[in-house]
């Protein structure tokens, strides 16, 4: 973008011519001037830019960080809600920092709960026992013997 401008410069005894014309040095100087003068207005104004921007990236910057911190908050909500929706999910194994992943980790969570509940209602069923002593029964009189019988009916029981 510079121009480079040549000045010529009056050989030793010469001089400027007079009747008002300026010198080549002079309109050089003038024009490195003029240069100097947009350059530093150029300067001026995108430094004010920056400022401007800068100032634009704080509030965005403290922006994204209330809208991270609202993210948080909904999230911890949405899984106590999920939860307390099915309380015989392990707390421990729901967790993430979005919807979606504690939305995956909820239905892993349910999916081990459901596969527990069912090895314990299979084991239970297989060593279930009745509660308390089984009903009294009458002896079978076939398996008694003829003196057994006799016995048995002279007692009257």
């Amino acid at each position: 973008m510079e121009q480079e401008q040549t000045v010529l410069e009056p050989e030793q005894g010469q001089e400027a011519p007079e009747g008002g014309t300026p010198a080549p040095e002079v309109k050089a100087d003038e024009g490195r001037e003029a240069e100097l003068a947009r350059l530093q207005q150029q300067v001026a104004s995108l430094e004010a830019r920056l400022q401007q921007e800068e100032s634009q990236s704080r509030e965005r910057g403290s922006s994204l960080a209330g809208a991270q911190e609202s993210l948080a908050e909904a999230v911890s909500r949405y899984r106590g809600a999920l939860l307390a929706s099915a309380p015989e999910t392990p707390e421990s194994l729901v967790q993430g920092a979005t919807i979606q992943e504690v939305d995956d980790s909820f239905a892993g969570a349910k999916e081990l709960a459901r596969q527990i509940r069912e090895r314990v209602e299979a084991e239970l069923a297989q060593e279930r026992t009745p509660a308390g002593a089984p009903p009294r029964t009458p002896p079978d009189p076939s398996a008694l013997s003829p003196r057994e019988k006799i016995l048995s009916g002279l007692s009257g029981s």
